[in-house]
């Protein structure tokens, strides 16, 4: 992912004019770790999930869950789903 500025940069080569680029984030309030993990699985994790086979898939998962229990340590917890939103007009 780039920065705000590199993309403005690479619409203004490209001859973009009025360019409006914010950083949109989505405060996702998770219960609890398998909320959050439900969130994330579906749409982040979905190319990595289907390289996987059956067994490998349900490590991942739990490996993942894990990893999401440590980083927040306790629930409610807020997660910041941000996006990226730009567009120009081409004269």
């Amino acid at each position: 992912m780039l920065q705000i500025d590199e993309y403005a940069k690479i619409m203004f080569d490209g001859g973009l004019k009025d360019l409006n680029i914010f950083l949109k984030v989505y405060p996702i309030i998770a219960k609890n770790e398998l909320d959050l993990y439900s969130f994330i699985s579906g749409s982040a994790l979905i190319p990595y999930m289907d390289r996987l086979n059956q067994n490998d898939r349900e490590l991942f998962e739990s490996e993942f869950i894990k990893r999401i229990q440590n980083h927040f340590g306790t629930f409610p917890a807020i997660y910041s789903f941000k996006r990226i939103l730009l567009y120009g007009a081409k004269t």
